[in-house]
């Protein structure tokens, strides 16, 4: 299964918020949470939390997948954004960030204050659950 264009793009309209990381569960489901692979996304919202877009920025193996810390930040700052989440899934649903996953979050959120760019949270999703790093104590408050 993978996450298909029409789901980024439905994703994208209007009358879909992102206030809290079970709305980004919501937002995974039946996609990204249950893929076989790893991916990165970044939801990009409007000052009121509404999606206005959702980019794929890496794809990886069962185990692992890569993101660009500056390329996370040019695809969040879109025109209208007040803010972004940075959400990818473990397909284990061991859903607890590990090193890696606080690492790279680490590293975008050093490219988002570098670019004036809003990181609300990192949320990592599987086929039964997910995990928020701001809930978790690893993003400082937004």
């Amino acid at each position: 299964m993978t996450v298909s264009r029409s789901r980024a793009s439905k994703s994208g309209a209007r009358g879909v918020f992102i206030r809290e990381p079970a709305d980004v569960a919501r937002w995974a489901s039946g996609g990204l949470a249950t893929l076989r692979h790893e991916e990165a996304w970044v939801l990009v919202l409007d000052a009121q939390h509404r999606l206005i877009r959702a980019s794929r920025v890496g794809t990886g193996t069962a185990d692992r997948t890569h993101v660009e810390p500056s390329h996370v930040v040019r695809v969040a700052s879109a025109p209208g954004a007040a803010g972004f989440v940075l959400v990818h899934n473990h397909p284990s649903d061991a859903i607890m960030p590990g090193k890696t996953d606080v690492d790279t979050t680490a590293q975008v959120l050093r490219a988002a204050r570098r670019r004036g760019a809003r990181l609300l949270d990192s949320v990592i999703v599987g086929p039964t659950g997910h995990s928020s790093m701001r809930d978790c104590g690893v993003l400082p408050e937004a």
